[in-house]
């Protein structure tokens, strides 16, 4: 809720972003007794979120959205998983989280424990989280979506490669009609018009225009120092870009840190070993970019995994799970493939990247 800022200038936490991630936490530091201050000065959530609903803890499993099969697609094959891919009500689920004061305005951090709003004054807090979004990186997830009318459907095409040989279509209902996206998964950013382009043949065919477009940007880099959350804690996967469903998993886990002055789950051993190993995979999608048709044929490989393979190589946190899922991808591949992964993985480094200490 948007309300004026009454005269106290203490609280136990200041967030500052109200994304899905932020406002989440900050919702459920409020249900544990915590006087808290939002910032951001959107009042709006533009984009459009998925997640697998046995994702979801279960302080949200009835969040709000349109569940669906999630299908994939390849030349000469497709393929049902069977789990629930669940499409956000953005805005039922924002307005369900949106019970702190929110200072709709920007804010400069000053210290651990100081923030400035940009009208001046000076908040004091216990705690203050940074969720302000990924900083920039020279990796990102990019898209552009259209959204339709069309009948409505229980499936959502997750990915569909039929079309292109190195990004892919997402196709998925939600509450403002029938979204088409193209997507570069991860990669150097295109020219936005190309994939606007793509999005336009992928369209045909399949309603009328609402006149309601998407385009999506994510950085795909680490995450800053101290005390963040969400993409700017770099939570995002990076290789699929998802990290709602995790912001979401660990909001309580990270309260309970924060309360206690402990390590934060995603700065924990496992999780950085993970995605260290994540981006090396990384490495290897941009790899990919530079041979026309080598991600469409080594995500025929990924895709057809067994679920319990590829739902480990995918769910951020568990590096032995990631390692096997590597392993199983690699053997599948031709040689001419495995030549390119081993040359990719042994890159020198990008500057924005760490090894686990």
């Amino acid at each position: 809720m948007v309300v004026p800022m009454d005269a106290r200038e203490f609280v136990d936490m200041v967030v500052l972003g109200l994304g899905p991630a932020g406002l989440a936490l900050a919702h459920r530091a409020q249900a544990r007794g915590w006087e808290v201050l939002g910032v951001d000065p959107q009042t709006q959530w533009p984009n459009t979120f998925g997640v697998f609903a046995d994702e979801l803890p279960l302080w949200l499993a009835d969040a709000p959205g349109i569940d669906t099969a999630a299908e994939v697609r390849m030349p000469g094959w497709r393929r049902t998983f069977r789990r629930t891919y669940r499409i956000l009500d953005g805005e039922a689920l924002r307005r369900r989280f949106d019970t702190i004061p929110h200072y709709v305005g920007a804010a400069e951090q000053l210290d651990e424990q100081r923030v400035r709003l940009d009208d001046g004054r000076v908040i004091r807090a216990r705690i203050i989280v940074d969720a302000r979004g990924a900083r920039p990186a020279p990796v990102v997830q990019q898209a552009a979506g259209v959204f339709l009318d069309a009948p409505p459907q229980r499936r959502s095409v997750w990915m569909d490669f039929t079309r292109s040989g190195d990004t892919f279509s997402y196709v998925v209902p939600t509450p403002r009609g029938l979204l088409v996206e193209h997507t570069l998964l991860a990669g150097p950013a295109m020219p936005q018009e190309e994939l606007r382009r793509r999005v336009a043949a992928d369209a045909a065919g399949l309603g009328t225009r609402t006149g309601e477009t998407e385009d999506v940007l994510i950085p795909l880099g680490p995450g800053v120092d101290g005390a963040a959350y969400g993409a700017r804690a770099g939570m995002i996967n990076p290789i699929t870009g998802y990290q709602v469903a995790t912001a979401f998993k660990l909001v309580d886990a990270t309260l309970d840190a924060l309360a206690a002055g402990r390590t934060l789950p995603h700065r924990r051993l496992a999780w950085r070993v993970d995605d260290w190993l994540l981006r090396r995979g990384q490495a290897v999608l941009v790899a990919l970019l530079d041979t026309p048709g080598a991600t469409r044929e080594f995500f025929a490989e990924v895709l057809a995994l067994p679920e319990p393979l590829l739902w480990g190589l995918l769910t951020p946190g568990r590096p032995l799970a990631t390692m096997r899922g590597m392993a199983a991808v690699f053997l599948r591949l031709p040689w001419r493939l495995r030549v390119l992964v081993l040359r990719s993985v042994g890159r020198r480094m990008g500057a924005y990247e760490r090894l686990p200490e």
